[in-house]
């Protein structure tokens, strides 16, 4: 029998890329409660240059049910291999995918922990993201071959490129801001790339 409780060494990772514990607690009862009853943070939005990868990786482990969590470490072992050898991790796979970004399609205070802006609805998967230079803007990628552009300031969405077709398969797998901020350019699954500029 799978005990439900979280294994330290997930902590101990989260840790070792974040420089934080997912949850700041005053008491062990409250570190405990929050542990129960939230979602941990997504290391990147604690620490920028953890890749998808590895976050992915972090985030499974942490997760609330045992059944969604590696089985055996040789799994945990394997998949941060995976990342070492610049390969696609199992934990990017499926439904534990969907939850990690969607999970992403908000605006936190790492200074706080608080949730700052929802940006994205929850019915569209969020695959990808990149803030402009001058971090004015955050332009997400979507499951339906949508770009949305966001003002980071407000939340308030500015413009939405490309079809944003709930039934198309076409995902947008990539997107990214030029160094001047003035152009947007996406990676859609038809291996096409285009170049939008920014109003």
């Amino acid at each position: 029998m799978r005990s439900s409780r979280a294994s330290p060494k997930p902590l101990i990772l989260f840790q070792m890329i974040t420089g934080k514990l997912p949850f700041e607690a005053a008491s062990v009862l409250d570190a405990m409660r929050q542990t129960i009853e939230k979602e941990a943070p997504s290391p990147r939005l604690l620490n920028p240059y953890v890749g998808a990868e590895l976050a992915a990786v972090c985030r499974k482990c942490l997760e609330k049910a045992p059944d969604d969590r590696y089985q055996t470490a040789q799994a945990l072992g394997d998949d941060l291999h995976r990342w070492l050898e610049g390969e696609p991790v199992s934990a990017r796979r499926g439904p534990h995918f969907m939850e990690t970004v969607r999970y992403l399609s908000s605006i936190w205070d790492t200074e706080n922990g608080k949730r700052v802006h929802d940006l994205v609805s929850k019915n569209n998967w969020v695959v990808c993201l990149d803030f402009s230079p001058d971090g004015r803007l955050l332009a997400s990628g979507e499951g339906n071959s949508a770009v949305r552009l966001w003002e980071v300031s407000s939340g308030r969405q500015i413009r939405v490129f490309g079809m944003g077709d709930q039934s198309s398969s076409e995902y947008t797998y990539s997107v990214s801001f030029d160094p001047t901020g003035r152009w947007l350019a996406y990676g859609s699954a038809r291996s096409a790339v285009v170049v939008w500029k920014v109003p």
